[in-house]
């Protein structure tokens, strides 16, 4: 049993994230309309959710004849989010390198100015700001990045792996019966 497809379709999403945040950064979402990112950003989950299911049905009308274990749909939808996680990952790494290296640096100045307007106290800001800055790297970016993306995977992966599972116990009636296919 390979593995290849799942992996493809890990890596298509990957890539499919990667263009996102290109879109994002063309649209402004990542300099002018920073207001707008966090909504945007939810957006993007269809995405995933769209590729996951496709690609589970495929490997289970292909590879599986048409049905497929619990377990089964579990597994692959596991290495495709698995794969996908690493991969987004690994492309938000080369958009923040490559891309848009002042990514941090827009969205600290955008997220100061925010905080510097607040009526709390002076107290209040700078751990505000402490936290800001501990939470806008490369790195913890990249931990989140692969965090929601495993979450967001495994979560699609278990809603497809209950849906697609056929029901083996009415087809193997069926099968015996063929009057009840036709009923």
């Amino acid at each position: 049993m390979t593995a290849s497809s799942e992996v493809k379709s890990g890596l298509a999403l990957g890539l499919a994230y990667f263009l996102w945040l290109l879109a994002e950064k063309f649209l402004g979402f990542h300099d002018v309309r920073l207001d707008y990112l966090p909504f945007v950003f939810w957006l993007f989950a269809v995405l995933p959710a769209v590729g996951i299911n496709w690609a589970m049905k495929a490997k289970r009308d292909r590879f599986y004849k048409g049905k497929i274990s619990f377990f089964a749909a579990f597994r692959v939808g596991f290495i495709i989010s698995l794969t996908m996680a690493l991969s987004a990952a690994l492309m938000k790494f080369i958009y923040v390198f490559l891309v848009n290296p002042l990514y941090y640096d827009t969205r600290i100045a955008h997220d100061k100015k925010m905080i510097e307007e607040l009526d709390i106290a002076k107290v209040d800001k700078e751990k505000m700001i402490s936290h800001l800055l501990e939470e806008n790297t490369l790195t913890a970016s990249m931990l989140q990045t692969l965090t929601f993306m495993l979450l967001t995977g495994l979560i699609i992966t278990v809603m497809a792996s209950i849906m697609l599972k056929k029901n083996t116990r009415n087809s193997a009636v069926t099968e015996q019966n063929p009057e009840v296919k036709n009923s």
